[in-house]
């Protein structure tokens, strides 16, 4: 799961980090960008939110901007999102979530494919294409 942090009224979420950025967060905070957690500490935060603050300030305002930040505003600015990320590892590999075989059951008159329903005539048009009916015995 992801996070999205909102500082000095602009929303960044993790989603969008570079390779650079999570390199830079790993080297700072000493753990995987999986693993970061901006709420589990104050250095956490604090370079997490260094990073995203690079992209749209100077090193004078990301300090002033920081400078204001509590603990409680800090809680305040992280917001968890959904990722596609898996959420099940099996030896330290992902592991596929079942899925069912099929989204729904059909049992539509629709026999064709068109999304019209199957006409007396078996054309799918609700006429018939010949003068006979079409018969449903084998040939």
């Amino acid at each position: 799961m992801g996070f999205q942090v909102t500082l000095d009224g602009k929303a960044y979420n993790t989603d969008s980090l570079t390779l650079d950025e999570s390199e830079q967060l790993e080297d700072e905070c000493g753990k995987s960008w999986l693993e970061l957690n901006p709420v589990r500490s104050s250095k956490e935060f604090r370079s997490t939110a260094r990073v995203f603050l690079t992209r749209d300030h100077n090193a004078a305002d990301i300090e002033r901007i920081l400078a204001n930040v509590t603990i409680g505003s800090a809680m305040a600015a992280v917001e968890w999102v959904d990722d596609d990320l898996p959420t099940r590892f099996e030896d330290g590999l992902p592991k596929a979530e079942a899925k069912p075989l099929t989204d729904t059951l059909s049992s539509s008159p629709d026999r064709h494919g068109d999304g019209l329903p199957t006409s007396p005539a078996g054309n799918g048009s609700g006429t018939s294409s010949s003068s006979s009916p079409r018969s449903n015995k084998a040939p």
